[in-house]
């Protein structure tokens, strides 16, 4: 998932938003949670590959509680998750 600080350097952020599928605001979740994750769940994304590329930035990690379908609609809940907001415009969702 990307995060608001992944469009920031888009000077249309609402555009930025839409084009790469959304953007995740953590603390708009009442399951968000970095309790049990080092440096409040800031980490480095260097993967090698992408690293060979150039493509560098940060994902803020948490658990979260995650729906599958519209909430209600008896759809699969996992809760627990480890989730990646994605910060950086380095890496893109289309």
């Amino acid at each position: 998932m990307v995060i608001p600080q992944g469009c920031e350097a888009d000077s249309d952020v609402a555009s930025c938003s839409n084009v790469r599928g959304s953007t995740f605001i953590s603390n708009a979740s009442s399951t968000w949670s970095t309790e049990r994750l080092a440096n409040n769940g800031l980490f480095s994304l260097a993967t090698l590959e992408e690293s060979l590329l150039g493509l560098s930035g940060n994902a803020y990690y948490g658990f979260d509680t995650l729906i599958l379908g519209p909430p209600g609609s008896g759809s699969p809940v996992m809760t627990d998750q480890l989730i990646a907001g994605i910060a950086t415009d380095s890496f893109w969702y289309v």
